[in-house]
């Protein structure tokens, strides 16, 4: 299947992309591409393998509403989603791999998720700790 995007990454992204690190941050000034180059980095390993779960999160529930889902949900190609759940913003793809939307408030939550990875927006917001309980969600191995 042709997956089409519209993604034309700059030389600072394509490093990026490149990196073999396991765990990245980007830092920079606002609207220099940072989102949108992490949704399109999960995006393209969700679809190179299937079945997998991901967490899209930020600190708050109303700020990953009105920005990072809205942004992530914008940037995937109508023929690539099998399903979305708007309200549980759960969103499914044809080849099985699932996106859960969550805010980052409570990292109790995340305790019995079992993901192959997460993006944190906006990750200054976020405690230590909830960063540290996603990572030992980790247990989809994509390698």
């Amino acid at each position: 299947m042709d997956i089409y995007s519209e993604y034309t990454p700059h030389t600072w992204q394509i490093k990026f992309h490149t990196d073999p690190n396991r765990h990245i941050a980007l830092c920079g000034g606002k609207g220099c591409g940072k989102t949108k180059s992490s949704i399109e980095e999960l995006l393209a390993l969700a679809m190179e393998y299937a079945g997998t779960k991901w967490i899209i999160g930020r600190q708050t529930y109303q700020s990953l509403k009105d920005s990072t889902w809205a942004d992530f949900y914008e940037a995937i190609p109508s023929n690539l989603i099998k399903s979305y759940n708007k309200s549980e913003m759960i969103i499914i793809l044809i080849n099985g791999s699932k996106f859960f939307g969550r805010a980052l408030d409570n990292p109790k939550k995340f305790e019995s998720m079992v993901i192959s990875g997460f993006l944190l927006d906006e990750a200054d917001e976020v405690k230590e700790v909830t960063y540290k309980t996603l990572k030992s969600r980790i247990r989809q191995q994509i390698v």
